[in-house]
């Protein structure tokens, strides 16, 4: 009766438990440090009924951002090309991000998807695993709903990894039916850089760990890609525009103001206006670092 009791209940519980995913290319992802090396956005305008997928990354553009209305600030959220990393452990429930940052996950929907869960803000972040071969991964996350303004939107990312240490290029999906291709997310404004060369802003102030620093250091855009601060040597800018929602970002490197390479969003009629109040800048390496910027143009 006792052996009975226990074969009962050792049936119960393989029963409940739900294998770990096993994507096309028929590889399962457990206990390999992934390496990110692509994605793409999926966007799709739910008023205009359009369909148009970007790509993360681009020329000067290795950083990028899940949420792509309204940047998340859940380190899970925040994209590098060649440096996020991720890894599901083989001995635990443990989700590894950038070989430091642990969560907890567990599979969902019969074992379809990967749910990492315990964020920063307490949120969860679904992974379907779409495509896994030994030496690359491709996954569907933050299928989310934006607006811009204007329209509304629904939107999700595809991912691309290779195996770390493996430098052949990983394939590329298929593109959904009736998606067309609307370039790099994050797309330099070659007009509205020219007109950046040749002004003078001065850094009033910035907020940063909620202290108020008071500045004077005078930015001198020379040309359609380089600046110097206070007259220093000349070292490198880019103006570009987020195409889904008009907002301009301005990625200064070598800030020695703040101390690094930020970059920022601000508003479209900055140039117009003169001023660009209130801008939330981030660090380009170190995520978490964050500042809110005042500056005002000379000339």
């Amino acid at each position: 009766m006792k052996n009975l009791l226990l074969i009962f209940i050792s049936i119960l519980v393989l029963s409940c438990r739900k294998d770990p995913p096993t994507p096309q290319g028929n590889y399962n992802p457990i206990g390999i440090t992934w390496e990110l090396h692509s994605a793409r956005v999926f966007v799709d305008n739910l008023d205009q009924n359009q369909k148009i997928y970007y790509d993360h990354f681009g020329p000067n553009r290795t950083n990028s951002n899940l949420d792509i209305f309204s940047p998340s600030q859940n380190q899970f959220d925040m994209l590098t090309a060649g440096q996020t990393t991720w890894r599901f452990a083989s001995a635990s429930s443990d989700f590894i991000l950038d070989g430091y940052s642990t969560y907890e996950y567990n599979y969902l929907n019969s074992g379809s998807v990967f749910n990492v869960f315990g964020l920063e803000n307490g949120s969860a972040r679904p992974v379907e695993m779409l495509y896994c071969t030994p030496d690359e991964l491709h996954v569907k996350v933050y299928t989310s709903y934006g607006n811009d303004g204007q329209y509304n939107y629904n939107f999700y990312s595809v991912l691309s990894f290779v195996r770390a240490g493996n430098t052949k290029p990983p394939i590329i999906l298929d593109v959904p039916p009736n998606y067309s291709y609307g370039g790099i997310l994050y797309s330099q404004i070659g007009t509205e850089t020219s007109k950046l060369t040749g002004t003078t802003w001065v850094v009033t102030k910035y907020i940063q760990n909620l202290q108020t620093i008071y500045t004077n250091d005078t930015l001198n855009f020379v040309s359609d890609n380089t600046y110097t601060i206070n007259g220093s040597q000349e070292r490198n800018y880019l103006l570009s525009e987020q195409v889904i929602s008009n907002m301009r970002t301005l990625s200064l490197y070598q800030f020695t103001t703040l101390g690094g390479d930020w970059e920022g969003r601000i508003q479209p009629t900055f140039l117009q206006d003169g001023e660009i109040n209130n801008a939330d800048f981030n660090d380009l390496f170190i995520v978490t670092r964050r500042a809110s910027v005042f500056m005002q143009r000379i000339n």
